[in-house]
């Protein structure tokens, strides 16, 4: 009744301690050494009310959002002052008694749950990291502070969590051991049990590329593949049988003899990027033993000394279950030309001309109409030595296969497309590609720095 408390077997020299009181703010003594028989008087304080209203884009939320309100005393997370999870109400808004005196951040947090544990607790807190805008208010003893938050575009979205849990089989059976990872919005990897279970948490909403991999080569062979989609924090199940055939490639050179020991890529067409491999033995050949059914594109390597004299043109091969697909990759004699590429913003005028100037291609790529992949090495360019006032760059000497192609360009936020290129054999004068922006693209381009220059003119008045 007096507030006095009597503890004993306090070490000598401790220098903090903290007072809680379900109906004041937690107060702290820092820096007092114990002494025998010397009391320490500790004063209370008492707390603050917050009135919190949430909006995205100036207007109330379309559903109701879920907030972590942290301490921040001092710049750091206080182990004593706990951590408060909120939701809004229907209006957008949320009143909170009893907090501690000082500066706390708001930021996103996942769907609030039942918290049965200090482990339930602590996985909401790390779901809650790095999710979307945050902003700080400071609390005032005995006042009621009324503050904002304001969503930031996407960040709401951002601010679910979801998992991912898979059974992996393989042909009818659990597949033991295989790794399974999750690349997009956020990465993570899991291992199956001995019934081919796994499980991943703390992923973000978002499309997820997911992969099983299996075997002790660095890196693992990736055995099946595909893309998985996290909406609202939701829990996604998958159960994966994968059914495996297998392949055998033949690689042969202009005069149909054997091409040993040069490295052949099977990979898997569509959202996929699974397959195998390896280098072909003495009599030109490499068998892969396990891939999954489906579509893919098989691709041959040649050996440094090979590449100026032949190339061999990628292939398509389908693989069932339980069948060995046989194919035969033939060289043939590569078309050797040259040319330029030039940027044709004729029809461009104002900021679309300046934008799209400012995102010139860094490079292309050859993109065989016939198997959707590049033929070899060389027909990757890089763009060095741009001319500013023709708009043009050279194209290094290029040795492709003789067929259709379509020109990709990379290293810009620009897209630019071209007419179909025809490569003919034996030879070619030189070639001229003509690249123009992809008018969607630009689009965007345009409207984004619309929005930019809107923002800064916002912030400056």
């Amino acid at each position: 009744a007096k507030g006095m408390l009597v503890a004993d077997g306090v070490p000598v020299g401790a220098t903090r301690f903290a007072v809680r009181h379900p109906a004041f703010a937690v107060a702290e003594v820092r820096e007092q050494p114990v002494r025998a028989d010397v009391p320490i008087r500790v004063e209370l304080r008492g707390t603050g009310d917050l009135e919190l209203t949430v909006t995205e884009r100036g207007v109330r939320p379309p559903e109701m959002v879920s907030l972590l309100i942290l301490p921040r005393f001092g710049g750091d997370i206080d182990p004593l002052i706990p951590p408060k999870f909120v939701r809004t109400d229907d209006q957008g808004k949320v009143v909170i008694h009893g907090m501690q005196p000082g500066k706390w951040r708001i930021q996103l947090a996942p769907p609030l749950r039942d918290l049965v544990s200090p482990n339930d607790f602590m996985k909401l807190m790390m779901e809650s990291r790095f999710r979307g805008t945050r902003s700080e208010v400071t609390i005032l003893e005995g006042q009621l502070v009324r503050s904002s938050f304001e969503l930031d575009g996407d960040a709401q979205r951002l601010a679910y969590t979801g998992s991912i849990h898979f059974k992996i089989q393989k042909n009818g059976r659990p597949l033991q051991g295989a790794i399974v990872g999750v690349n997009g919005t956020s990465s993570d990897s899991a291992t199956t049990d001995a019934q081919g279970m796994c499980s991943m948490d703390h992923l973000q909403d978002g499309t997820y590329w997911v992969s099983v991999n299996v075997g002790d080569t660095i890196p693992p062979m990736t055995l099946w593949s595909d893309n998985v989609t996290l909406k609202d924090g939701q829990r996604v199940d998958r159960i994966v049988d994968i059914m495996t055939g297998g392949a055998r490639v033949s690689v042969r050179d202009l005069s149909g003899l054997p091409l040993p020991g040069v490295s052949v890529q099977i990979r898997a067409e569509g959202n996929g990027w699974h397959g195998g491999g390896g280098l072909t033995d003495d009599a030109g050949v490499v068998e892969v033993a396990e891939l999954a059914e489906g579509d893919y594109t098989c691709r041959v390597d040649l050996r440094e000394t090979d590449r100026e004299s032949m190339i061999v043109p990628a292939v398509k091969l389908t693989v069932r279950h339980a069948q060995v697909a046989t194919v035969e990759l033939r060289a043939i004699k590569p078309v050797k030309l040259a040319g330029t590429v030039v940027l044709d913003v004729s029809s461009l005028t104002g900021r679309a001309r300046e934008l799209a100037l400012e995102n010139k291609p860094n490079g292309g790529q050859f993109i065989s109409e016939d198997s959707g992949s590049s033929n070899n090495w060389r027909s990757w360019q890089r763009f060095r030595e741009w001319d500013d006032a023709l708009l043009e760059a050279p194209l290094r000497e290029l040795t492709l296969a003789p067929g259709s192609y379509n020109f990709q360009t990379w290293g810009s936020s620009l897209q630019w497309t071209c007419a179909p290129l025809s490569v003919i054999a034996p030879s070619m004068p030189a070639m001229r590609i003509v690249l123009r922006p992809d008018q969607a693209t630009l689009d965007a381009l345009v409207k984004a720095d619309a929005d930019a220059k809107a923002k800064k003119n916002t912030q400056g008045k």
